[in-house]
Parts: structure tokens; sequence; C-alpha cells
């Protein structure tokens, strides 16, 4: 009796041929299950909601509309420090408003590297307003390193 004609191996290859079949089953009842993304029409998954792409973007919409205080109160209770508010809003602003990043500063023309400044420090925003509110075009102002740190730092006064 040689090694081919062992029974282990025969049982072995009918599991694999089952364990194939029931994954091929599987796959195709899944593709079934697929349909299309409410905003874009791609085909998604069965029990996602949106396509990857419509997700972040709805995503961020939604994180446009909390409020300051909904902020703070996720960062109260996660146990980290406040600054890791300011720090996360400042991340939204370069997010969504990318077309601002690779603009020359307002004061001076540099361009090589520039920063997005709050006008209105985030500090300075009540509870309830939003983060799409502070992280809006009109609160924002391209500056070179230079003049931000000017600007934080109160040693330069410039209207936008």
């Amino acid at each position: 009796m040689g090694f081919r004609n062992s029974p282990s191996v025969h049982h072995n290859i009918k599991v694999e041929e089952l364990m194939n079949k029931e994954s091929q089953r599987v796959k195709e009842w899944l593709d079934k299950k697929r349909r299309e993304c409410p905003n874009c029409g791609r085909l998604i998954k069965y029990d996602s909601e949106f396509c990857k792409k419509c997700a972040g973007s709805n995503r961020s919409e939604k994180i446009k509309e909390k409020t300051l205080g909904e902020y703070k109160l996720k960062y109260y209770k996660t146990g980290k420090h406040s600054s890791w508010i300011t720090s996360e809003i400042r991340a939204f602003a370069r997010q969504w408003n990318k077309n601002l990043i690779n603009s020359p500063c307002v004061i001076c023309g540099y361009s090589l590297h520039t920063e997005l400044h709050h006008i209105k420090p985030i500090s300075e925003f009540d509870d309830l307003s939003t983060i799409g509110e502070i992280n809006d075009e009109s609160n924002l102002m391209v500056l070179c390193p230079n003049h931000h740190w000017e600007m934080d730092n109160n040693l330069i006064d410039y209207k936008k």
C-alpha cells in the first residue's frame, strides 16, 4: 500500500474539496448580497452603509456638525489631555482645507512651507460652536511658520 493510496491522504483531499466548495458557495452568496452605494452607485458589501470614498466624506460632514462641547466631553471621558482637542481640530482644518495649504503666506508670499492659522483662536469659541464653524475657511489664514508664530504671540496684527 503506497502513500498515495493511504486513507488519511484521500480523506484530506475530500475535506479540502468540501472546504473549497463551501467557500465558493459563501462567496457567491455574498456577491448576490452586494448593493449600490446610495451616494455614488458603486457596488458595496451587503453590510456597508456607503462605499469607502463616500463613508469618508459622510464622516467628515458629521464631524463638522459636532460642537466643541461634544469634543471636550469625548476627550474628558477618555482621559486625554485637553491639548488633544485643539490638536485634532487643527488636523481637521488641514484635512478640510487642503486647497489653502499650497497657497503662499498672505503677509510675505513665502510658499515653500505654510501653515493654517485660526484668526479667532480655538480657545475663544464657546462650547456650542461647531467644528465646521471653527475650521471654516473664513476663520483661517495661510501663513509661513515665522508669521504664524508672530501672530500667535501677538507681535503683529494683520487683518485678512
